[in-house]
């Protein structure tokens, strides 16, 4: 099954979000598993004919869709497979997410496809643990990447394999997602210089907004990879949701 209409991924959507209010994290395990019976639970809880076989599939790209509207994170659950050998994931419902909710701020869902995927985390991982590294000291987003290039040997990679570095749109995109989900959950804080920097760093922000910023296009000024940015006093790293996988 490559392809879901929108109907269909707001029932899904819909369905999701309810456990997700009554769970707050879940695994993907949950939703798609061996046990007798899964499929047919599964699409009368979807409201979704019972001779659909592919249910667990669009559950996950609800999952995706929550995610890039800022209302969940998905995390790769080390050690725990899928009954497809497949690496299982956490759906986690942010505290932003659950407040939108509650306020009747419901998101959007489209019809889907089977796309390419884009593991993130390298990015996000390289982001904190190098903040953490430098204690207080600030850092830019270009230095991040370039530290990452030539000290840490970070690597995005997606559904196929194919190795992106820096110098590529795919390795940019990934560090700036990382950036705007972990400013967002207050892991990050900028140290503004100027008020060209603010005026950049509130650019992108405003631009993105709840959504995750679309693919990064490096033929044009990137200004606020210059913005100067540090932990938030506090911050537990341990406890640091890191970004995932993201849709390419």
């Amino acid at each position: 099954m490559d392809y879901a209409d929108k109907k269909t991924m707001q029932k899904v959507g819909k369905y999701l979000i309810e456990v997700l209010k009554d769970k707050s994290e879940v695994p993907y395990s949950y939703f798609y598993n061996d046990q007798p019976g899964r499929h047919e639970a599964l699409n009368n809880a979807c409201m979704l004919d019972e001779d659909e076989e592919f249910t667990h599939c669009f559950i996950e790209w609800a999952a995706y869709q929550l995610q890039g509207q800022g209302f969940c994170t998905i995390q790769e659950i080390e050690g725990q497979t899928l009954v497809d050998g497949e690496p299982d994931f956490s759906i986690r419902l942010t505290v932003e997410g659950r407040e939108r909710l509650t306020n009747g701020k419901h998101p959007r869902f489209r019809a889907a496809e089977s796309r390419p995927w884009v593991c993130v985390k390298p990015a996000s991982e390289w982001l904190i643990c190098l903040l953490d590294a430098g204690h207080s000291d600030p850092l830019t987003l270009r230095e991040v990447m370039e530290y990452g290039d030539s000290e840490g040997d970070v690597v995005i990679i997606n559904h196929e394999g194919v190795e992106f570095r820096l110098g590529s749109d795919f390795f940019a995109w990934a560090f700036e997602v990382s950036l705007w989900h972990h400013a967002r959950a207050n892991h990050i804080e900028p140290v503004f210089e100027s008020q060209e920097q603010k005026a950049a760093w509130d650019a992108f922000f405003d631009q993105a907004g709840a959504y995750t910023p679309t693919r990064t296009d490096l033929d044009v000024p990137h200004p606020h990879w210059d913005v100067p940015f540090h932990l938030v006093s506090g911050v537990k790293v341990g406890n640091v949701q890191l970004v995932g996988s993201i849709g390419g």
